[in-house]
């Protein structure tokens, strides 16, 4: 009667020991095929005609001579295509904005908010990500996508 009860308490421990394991198999699995790299980035820009003529554009678009190219992620959706692309600059937040509203508007862009412009089919947004200090640049990005309707 114990044997019985011990078998059966081992087949569920081992049954559950599977479930876990492949469990985590498929999230790390899962983790891998959604996370997408800078390096994984370039490369689906490079190869498709459509995101190397949206990068064109994007990279075309005027912006304080000192920001710094760090790395450019995809974002979008089935009715737009998006880069957000991330710089790094000694200018103070204040500066960049005031920098993007006078360009972006004196070349027909019309701004919707503080940080987002609209033209045609694109839309521009800028923002802070980390603070700089001392030596240390501060990060900006600038979301730029084309909106198809």
């Amino acid at each position: 009667m114990f044997e019985s009860y011990e078998n059966q308490s081992s087949r569920r421990v081992m049954k559950l020991a599977l479930v876990v394991f492949f469990g985590l198999t498929l999230f790390v699995a899962a983790i891998h095929l959604t996370c997408r790299t800078a390096e994984d980035s370039a490369v689906m820009i490079q190869r498709s005609e459509k995101l190397t003529e949206h990068d064109n554009f994007c990279m075309s678009l005027p912006r304080p001579a000192d920001f710094q190219l760090l790395y450019k992620s995809l974002g979008g959706n089935s009715k737009t295509t998006a880069i957000d692309y991330t710089f790094a600059s000694k200018r103070l937040f204040r500066d960049v904005k005031d920098f993007f509203s006078h360009e972006l508007t004196s070349n027909g862009w019309v701004s919707t908010n503080d940080v987002t412009y609209q033209k045609d089919q694109y839309e521009i947004t800028i923002g802070h990500k980390s603070a700089g200090f001392g030596d240390v640049p501060a990060e900006y990005y600038i979301y730029c996508a084309k909106k198809y309707y």
